[in-house]
């Protein structure tokens, strides 16, 4: 018990973070420098003024470059101990991908980029950290890759349920599965983390939306909506020591939504 009390910091920790700069990776970013890390950000634009964090700049659209930026980046900054895959890709028209306005094109096209990304980049940094035989790989899910959306919150609103986000987000979980049943021989556990709502000033199409947020809270047995703090804090906790026999895992922080 002592020896994981003593863990309780990530001094010394080298955190490779893709989509570092967005609403949950960078609050992530943020804690986890507090707590000793070594920063690299992987990310299309630059939004953390911190020079004690590295920024590397990729388009996961280029599927050509991502190695080759990935692999740059690692001989550049080292093998990390943890990789945390936090990036939100998607097309243009992404809010329309309700079942009613879905075309096989708009569906293919963010299945690729979003799953297809997350299988890609996980793959290479396993491979990486096999060197070491050590590391811990942090996929973002969300409950959504764990229960339907519900057709009432969405109601006469603007916003709209997303056919394909539960996809992407259950190809996630069952990447972690595979990827931990496979990489674990060599000291690396693989796990999601799935959010429900999460709510921040920038979160626009979410917080001027008070009717949604009105219908969601009445599902929550915790009745407030989460913030990325909150992520974060589990994204601290899978990054330590603590969590050194955890695997395969998929974490949900979602204030009881999906239980009830």
């Amino acid at each position: 018990m002592q020896k994981f009390l003593n863990n309780i910091n990530l001094k010394g920790k080298k955190i490779f973070i893709l989509g570092g700069c967005g609403l949950i990776g960078s609050e992530i970013s943020k804690l986890l420098k507090r707590l000793g890390a070594k920063i690299i950000i992987l990310d299309k634009s630059i939004k953390i003024q911190n020079k004690k964090i590295k920024f590397e700049y990729i388009d996961l659209e280029n599927f050509s470059d991502i190695k080759k930026i990935i692999d740059k980046s690692i001989a550049d900054y080292g093998v990390p101990d943890v990789f945390i895959n936090c990036s939100y890709p998607r097309t243009n028209n992404w809010k329309y991908l309700s079942f009613h306005n879905l075309t096989i094109e708009e569906l293919n096209k963010n299945l690729n980029l979003h799953l297809s990304s997350y299988i890609w980049t996980a793959k290479i940094f396993a491979d990486q950290m096999k060197k070491k035989k050590t590391g811990s790989i942090i996929l973002l899910s969300s409950i959504y890759g764990v229960v339907g959306q519900n057709k009432n919150f969405y109601k006469n609103l603007e916003i709209q349920e997303n056919s394909a986000y539960p996809a992407i987000k259950g190809g996630i979980i069952s990447t972690v599965r595979q990827l931990a049943a496979n990489y674990g021989k060599f000291g690396i556990r693989v796990n999601a983390i799935s959010p429900g709502a999460v709510l921040s000033k920038s979160n626009r199409d979410l917080s001027k939306n008070k009717i949604f947020l009105k219908r969601y809270l009445k599902n929550l047995p915790i009745k407030r909506i989460g913030i990325p703090a909150d992520v974060a804090g589990l994204a601290f906790y899978l990054s330590s020591d603590l969590s050194s026999y955890i695997t395969g895992q998929n974490l949900i922080i979602d204030g009881g939504y999906s239980i009830v």
